[in-house]
């Protein structure tokens, strides 16, 4: 069975079906390198991303595991607190008398801001 087509600049073609669907296989071999590519680099994209999350995912257990410890330590670091006129909050505690001075590093007075803002 023929079909005819009508091409963009109004010329008249009869192809086959044989023809119609060799084409169309010309076509689609034509667009699957280019297809396979792009799936190849999202693949790495996502690899990248997966790498990342990973990463992430590590620092906030690290995070995590530094809010438990700083939590534990509650009894000690209340024990250290005397009456400062004007300071009515931990981060500012922490900031006027500093971190060291209550047995705490830098990242765990970061911490403590961090939970005060909360």
């Amino acid at each position: 069975m023929a079909k005819v087509l009508i091409g963009e600049g109004g010329e008249i073609t009869e192809k086959t079906a044989r023809q119609l669907v060799i084409e169309d296989t010309d076509r689609i071999f034509e667009v699957l390198p280019p297809l396979a590519e792009r799936c190849y680099m999202e693949a790495d994209r996502l690899d990248h991303v997966a790498k990342e999350a990973s990463e992430e995912a590590k620092e906030q257990r690290n995070r995590g595991a530094r809010l438990l410890a700083l939590f534990k330590r509650y009894d000690r670091l209340v024990v250290g607190i005397d009456t400062l006129p004007g300071i009515f909050t931990l981060a500012d505690y922490v900031a006027e008398v500093g971190p060291e001075n209550l047995g705490l590093d830098e990242d765990d007075a970061e911490l403590i801001r961090y939970a005060s803002a909360l």
